[in-house]
């Protein structure tokens, strides 16, 4: 969005609203909206002089918020990951064991589900709507605002950039024992790759995904994941690495001077008792859990916390107690919305996780009776292949097929709602479901327009569904998109109170 632009609407936003502290709230979700038009995504891998430019542009705007990248290395001590699928369990799960040690601990992750606020969590819990007011507008403020004695604005940084520099300023404010960092895209050039010194690094498992920006092989995808490598940092891999992405990783390694391992499977560990429960659950977790358990131990090892075991070795009381206590909403949940409608959730949107989903949602579902059916609500972003996801949820055999897009009501387009969407219309996402019902039934001829339905925003989906309950049994898995799941969630479970942050 132009800097004319925004300062036009952001003159609208602060005409409809007094500056009550809830209020306050909600002209800060509406402001950091408007920056979702102005975000530039990493287009071109290929360019890293375009590419370093963003991240000389957040050393600046940090540095106009008062916060040196030097002070950051001196003041955070990060573990940071990166991967395809699986960093935000396996960074939920480094929280939890860390918590449960007696840490302070501070999370940045994305994307959100309900609300903004998840993506900046201090030892466990999002942010306040008061903290998050204050720390916007102070930073808002500091880059320069609208300044209305002279009537200009000055460019604002980009929505995620705006809220990384928010994050690591909480950290540094709250003091936290140790800050964990999911990386949002790539990361040789994300903005979460600001810090120079990290001493920790980790790999979820690494697929294609966001191949218009970071490559279209797994090689170039790992080769941009590497780059939160540091000289001298631990970096560890996921069990489930891809052998192509296994020899890039340990390659860069070797150039960046850091020691490198995998992760072991999980049952290699040996248990203080013999049951072992994960707090998320699905197929990949165990791989998830044995990560986060070496990015722990490494953490505390450079902090002199305890001695350095590995790489298999008993797990402590702590681990095993963070790891069962770990929560991430949105990823293999089950919600009981009713006796005859159950919602699975899980937010895959990559082949190998709606293959983990899949493998998920059988195991999850009861054997239904004759008069019980099997629901799917499915939506993607425009970047992805449909056809590849739709073959792998086949198998499943649903009744029903629901396409409809990631908005909780079709009626407006409200800026004051954190999970408001600028970057596409109402007629292009209708469109964009339009073709997924095409796409499946001429994949399926069995189905027909009766069984493979539309609507413009899941409020509706959920009300044909309540109805639908009523007759007959429902188990409905909701997957392809965060987004999908978070707006489910917004309408459902709008605190998270079943959910998690309890």
């Amino acid at each position: 969005m132009s800097t004319l632009l925004y300062q036009k609407y952001y003159k609208q936003i602060s005409k409809k609203l007094h500056l009550s502290a809830d209020d306050d709230y909600k002209k800060a979700i509406a402001t950091l909206n408007l920056l979702q038009s102005n975000a530039q995504d990493l287009r071109n891998p290929q360019a890293p002089e375009f590419l370093n430019s963003k991240l000389d542009k957040l050393r600046s705007f940090l540095l106009l918020c008062d916060v040196e990248v030097q002070k950051l290395d001196e003041k955070l001590s990060v573990i940071h990951v990166s991967g395809t699928k699986g960093k935000g369990s396996t960074c939920a799960y480094c929280e939890s064991i860390l918590q449960n040690y007696g840490m302070k601990t501070g999370f940045f992750s994305s994307p959100h589900l309900v609300s903004v606020r998840e993506r900046i969590r201090v030892d466990g819990q999002p942010i306040s709507r008061k903290q998050f007011a204050r720390c916007f507008w102070d930073v808002h403020q500091k880059l320069g605002g609208v300044q209305k004695e002279k009537n200009t604005a000055k460019e604002m940084p980009p929505y995620f950039m705006f809220l990384t520099i928010m994050a690591l300023k909480i950290f540094l404010e709250e003091q936290v024992d140790v800050a964990i960092l999911e990386v949002g895209i790539g990361g040789e050039y994300d903005y979460t790759n600001i810090l120079s010194k990290t001493a920790v690094v980790g790999f979820s498992s690494i697929g294609l995904d966001h191949v218009q920006i970071l490559g279209n092989t797994v090689e170039l995808i790992a080769f941009q994941k590497a780059g939160i490598m540091k000289p001298n940092c631990i970096a560890v891999a996921s069990s489930d690495q891809p052998r192509a992405a296994l020899k890039v990783l340990e390659k860069r390694a070797i150039e960046k001077e850091c020691d490198f391992f995998v992760a072991p499977v999980f049952n290699q560990y040996s248990f203080p008792d013999n049951d072992v429960r994960l707090g998320i659950k699905g197929p990949a977790q165990k791989h998830n859990a044995s990560l986060a358990v070496q990015l722990v131990n490494a953490w505390m090892n450079r902090h002199q916390l305890q001695k350095y075991k590995g790489p298999t070795f008993q797990l402590t009381r702590k681990m095993v107690e963070g790891l069962a206590k770990c929560r991430w909403p949105g990823r293999t949940q089950v919600l009981n919305y009713s006796h005859d409608l159950t919602y699975y959730l899980d937010g895959a949107h990559t082949s190998e996780s709606m293959h983990n989903c899949v493998v998920w949602y059988r195991n999850a579902v009861p054997v239904l009776s004759t008069s019980g059916k099997k629901v799917l609500v499915f939506n993607m972003t425009n970047s992805r292949d449909p056809k590849s996801m739709m073959e792998l949820l086949f198998p499943l055999k649903f009744d029903y097929v629901i396409f409809c897009p990631n908005r909780i009501n079709s009626l407006n387009d409200d800026l004051f709602q954190d999970n408001t969407n600028l970057r596409t219309s109402r007629d292009q996402e209708y469109e964009k479901i339009v073709n997924y019902q095409k796409e499946w039934i001429k994949l399926n001829e069995q189905f027909d327009e009766q069984r493979v339905k539309l609507f413009h925003d899941v409020t509706s989906v959920h009300e044909f569904l309540e109805h639908l309950s009523n007759n007959e049994k429902l188990d409905v898995l909701i997957t392809g998109s965060l987004h999908l799941v978070g707006a489910f969630l917004t309408l459902l479970d709008p605190d998270l109170k079943f959910s998690c942050y309890s």
